[in-house]
């Protein structure tokens, strides 16, 4: 169920209050009455609250996440954000991976393009930026050496 996920990563953890902390989450993600819900038979949505809750059960001061907003409404995209945004400012580090790339102009304050694995470039958003009126869309697509034009050319070929 999604209480005894949490239960188990709060034990993996060695953490005290488990319970209390298991109640917080389950609260904060608005979902106290899933507690004792098989996770097979979650939402996407659901699931998705569950793992992160899992991620900040332990009060984390280094975290990995890879597309943590993925099938959150956007209430509770903001509210994670809100979280990571807090983390960071109390000294600790979020490695965020996402393909949703407004979110990372959002939320990182230094940004990495990998493409098949390979670091094209790093740093602040603006010092990967062109122009100040580029997007960190633009800078993607510049840097993995698609234009608008193959991408146009693509859609279109998918269509026939």
């Amino acid at each position: 169920t999604a209480a005894e996920y949490l239960e188990f990563v709060a034990r993996l953890r060695s953490l005290d209050e488990i319970p209390e902390k298991v109640t917080y989450w389950l609260d904060w993600f608005g979902i106290p009455d899933k507690r004792n819900t098989l996770c097979k038979d979650l939402s996407k949505g659901q699931r998705q609250k569950v793992m992160l809750a899992g991620a900040f059960i332990h009060d984390p001061k280094l975290l990995f996440l890879d597309e943590p907003f993925v099938n959150l409404d956007p209430i509770y995209q903001r509210k994670c954000r809100n979280l990571l945004m807090e983390i960071v400012a109390d000294g600790g580090t979020i490695f965020l991976c996402t393909h949703i790339l407004e979110v990372a102009e959002r939320v990182c304050t230094r940004v990495a393009v990998i493409d098949r694995g390979h670091v094209l470039a790093s740093g602040t958003i603006d010092e990967l930026k062109n122009n100040p009126d580029e997007t960190l869309e633009d800078v993607f697509i510049r840097l993995v050496g698609a234009s608008f034009v193959d991408i146009e050319a693509m859609e279109g070929s998918e269509e026939e």
